[in-house]
């Protein structure tokens, strides 16, 4: 009888003593540090620099990653806050060599080892890069490693042009594109760790980055799920999304993608689900009451009422209307409904699918978005005085609205060359030709009802520009860990 009680303490010891082995929890440890970003004030239209004390205990990733934990997700947001661009100007060109300059500095802060930026953190940002940086926290008699992966989602200049590159079929192709480079890239680097590390993964991202980020957990959890990729269990691995364009048309299956999940706010997470597009995960809609007026009341907009912007299309030859549009809502409702708009007739211009959008549309953009984030010239300077309107005249400004002529594309022209700035001809008529023509057919289509879209958007334009700012958003973020 003592012989077998013996061996039943010694089975419960061993069984006890490889539990215990098993739970090897990250150890508390807090890093606090000073963290320096601007924001948006509540009681004033502009921004100042603040300082905040800012701390975090690693010991939050002992929570699975199928539980949304608050802390992590402040954190996360944070670092997504890191990544803008270092270029520095010598000689009249920006040098891009040390872009991650300001993550850097951020993972040291944070006490992050082995750090990896990826070589197109390293050069002038183009259609095809995507930046991301990588740093590994590791804890003294602990088999733990908390690997922690940024994307860049500020200051990306002409990575802006693959955004609008929704692609023919499947995924959106450039954010897709942009998660298959992350996830290669992850992997290679997780292959310095033997067997024994237990990883914990975190991907986070904000606007593009935080749709790539979404991308690159689509990818990682399709691994998990059929036993192809075993460094990280899918109970270890973290994705956080923030204010990110949606970009999947597969299934969001909560059960496959439960260690996912995006907080959204504005109008930038509206613009693709007409295309069938959607997130993965767990959507989190991040609302602040206290950030409106009328949709805002600390944020004015650019006029004093709906009638004052209304009226500033007068001068245009379009009437008066009323607004039924009272909040960010039903301006989505009707402002998207009208950019997707469907015809049966082939010579309206619409862009209700990727095909027609791809036709009609998605050169123009490509080449707008080349021209609005060109860091060696500043092509906004030429219509920022309101004394273009003078220039341009009255009667060429209604003749925006006729179909077969070129008015736009000679305007934006005169004003390119007035102020010395250099363009691709064709590329600037192609461009200038397409949104003509788009605009006329919102025209024909919609009459007054896309005058009631433009004033809304002039009216509560700061209001909803701040709602995709970081500074914005970080008080909404705020505000929602607070009251959830």
């Amino acid at each position: 009888m003592k012989k077998i009680l013996s061996f039943v303490i010694l089975l419960l010891l061993i069984f006890t003593f490889s539990s215990c082995k098993g739970e090897d929890k990250v150890p508390n440890e807090v890093i606090a540090f000073e963290n320096d970003f601007q924001t948006m004030v509540e009681k004033k239209d502009d921004t100042h620099l603040v300082k905040e004390d800012v701390s975090f205990d690693y010991s939050n990733f002992n929570e699975s990653s199928e539980n949304e934990n608050k802390n992590i997700l402040y954190f996360s947001y944070l670092l997504s806050w890191s990544t803008e661009t270092h270029a520095t100007k010598i000689n009249g060109k920006y040098d891009y060599s040390k872009g991650y300059l300001n993550l850097e500095n951020y993972f040291n802060k944070l006490k992050l080892e082995d750090l990896y930026f990826n070589d197109d953190y390293k050069i002038r940002p183009t259609s095809e890069t995507i930046g991301f940086g990588i740093g590994t926290k590791s804890f003294e008699n602990s088999n733990n490693k908390i690997v922690i992966v940024v994307i860049r989602g500020q200051g990306y200049n002409h990575e802006w042009e693959s955004n609008i590159d929704v692609g023919v079929d499947g995924e959106h192709k450039g954010f897709s594109t942009a998660g298959e480079k992350v996830y290669k890239g992850i992997k290679e680097y997780l292959n310095k760790f033997d067997d024994k590390a237990n990883i914990k993964l975190l991907v986070t991202g904000y606007s593009r980055a935080g749709a790539t980020a979404n991308q690159v957990g689509r990818l990682f959890n399709k691994e998990l799920k059929d036993g192809t990729f075993t460094k990280v269990k899918k109970t270890n691995f973290y994705a956080y999304s923030f204010n990110c364009p949606q970009s999947s048309v597969e299934e969001n299956d909560l059960t496959l993608y439960s260690n996912m999940y995006v907080y959204y706010s504005d109008i930038i997470y509206h613009l693709l689900p007409h295309f069938g597009f959607h997130s993965l995960g767990k959507e989190k809609k991040v609302t602040y009451e206290g950030f409106k007026d009328d949709f805002n009341k600390e944020y004015k907009g650019e006029f004093d009422s709906f009638k004052a912007a209304k009226l500033s299309f007068v001068p245009f030859g379009i009437k008066e209307v009323e607004s039924d549009i009272k909040d960010f809502d039903s301006f989505y409702d009707k402002a998207f409904n009208m950019l997707y708009f469907s015809s049966d007739d082939s010579s309206v211009f619409t862009v209700d699918t990727r095909k027609k959008y791809n036709d009609n549309l998605k050169d123009a953009l490509t080449y707008l978005m080349h021209l609005m984030f060109d860091v060696d010239q500043n092509y906004l300077i030429a219509f920022n005085n309101i004394d273009v309107l003078k220039d341009i005249g009255i009667s060429n400004i209604l003749r925006l609205f006729e179909k077969d002529s070129e008015v736009v594309y000679e305007i934006v022209k005169k004003q390119f060359d007035k102020n010395n700035l250099t363009y691709d001809d064709e590329k600037l008529k192609n461009m200038c030709n397409s949104f003509q023509s788009y605009v006329y057919s919102l025209y024909v289509k919609f009459q007054i009802d896309i005058v009631d879209v433009f004033a809304s958007f002039a009216y509560n334009m700061k209001a909803i520009v701040a709602h995709h700012s970081l500074e914005g958003f970080n008080m909404m973020i705020k505000n929602y860990i607070k009251n959830n």
